[in-house]
């Protein structure tokens, strides 16, 4: 197993969201990009994405994204990341990887201040995908008013339900659902917004994304035109809590909504802002194979 120490700081570059024509590219970069994260005490899911240096001509620094609770719960200074390394076309293998989260009782990566959110530079070992979604895909609020977003527009999401890989080789489960409430925007307000698919423990920190096609915005139908970002990351399920005040005892009772709180794309664009470009000796992996 590979041992790896993460340079983490407190990090999003946004490039115009672009329509394409690649969506099963997008589909399966997403796929290939998204990791089980698990450690003492916590099982989540995570998701590579990569920001053009400011600094380094030609560089893209690769960043780790998952729900802050994920890490938080963890205990001790490491976890688990369930990499994948290719071995041929279209053949995988499970490569397991000791990341470091703390350094005693510090942690070592990036919180975003208002919302459930985390970040770390994360450089993969070599043979792991390369190929990960730029920050241009980030679906922030002037994508979501361009293209007219809105609720009942259909979803995909990326997981772990239940700790559960799709197969032996650790990829994720993908599933599929639509946006639950209203409105969207302003997302420094909203925060969050429902997406009305069922929550399990393993599914937080998973990418949220949209793929469209012909879709209908600006007064007419854009034909041929196909359009695709990330929208967002799981956070929790929305549960109704009734509190009961009885003669003899006091009791809360939850009841599952069965729809997610999906932490808006803008937030991840303004932790990876925050966070200062590591250098290149830093961003590199340090540790042994077995």
């Amino acid at each position: 197993m590979r041992i790896c120490c993460l340079s983490i700081v407190v990090g999003f570059l946004l490039a115009p969201l672009h329509p394409s024509c690649a969506e099963m590219e997008f589909n399966t970069s997403i796929m290939q990009s998204t990791f089980k994260i698990q450690g003492k005490g916590s099982t989540g899911t995570a998701f590579l994405l990569s920001k053009k240096s400011a600094t380094l001509a030609g560089k893209h620094h690769p960043v780790l994204i998952t729900a802050n609770h994920v890490l938080a719960d963890m205990k001790g200074e490491t976890a688990t990341l369930i990499l994948r390394k290719r071995v041929g076309k279209d053949k995988w293998k499970r490569d397991p990887t000791t990341i470091q989260i703390r350094a005693g009782k510090t942690n070592l990566w990036a919180k975003h201040p208002e919302v459930d959110l985390a970040a770390i530079w994360f450089d993969p070992p070599p043979g792991v995908i390369r190929e990960f979604s730029t920050i241009d895909r980030l679906i922030v609020d002037i994508t979501i008013e361009k293209y007219e977003i809105h609720p009942g527009d259909t979803l995909f999401c990326l997981g772990y339900p239940f700790t559960s890989e799709a197969n032996a080789e650790g990829f994720p489960i993908l599933r599929t659902g639509a946006i639950a409430s209203y409105p969207l925007t302003p997302t420094k307000k909203r925060k969050v917004f429902l997406y009305d698919f069922c929550v399990f423990r393993g599914n937080s920190g998973g990418p949220v994304y949209m793929v469209d096609k012909n879709r209908y915005y600006a007064g007419s139908f854009h034909v041929s035109e196909v359009f695709h970002g990330l929208i967002g990351v799981v956070s929790k399920e929305r549960k109704l809590t009734e509190k009961l005040n009885l003669q003899f005892e006091r009791r809360e009772i939850d009841t599952p909504l069965s729809v997610a709180e999906v932490i808006h794309a803008s937030f991840i664009k303004e932790l990876v802002d925050s966070m200062p470009e590591p250098s290149v000796k830093s961003n590199r992996l340090a540790g042994t194979d077995p």
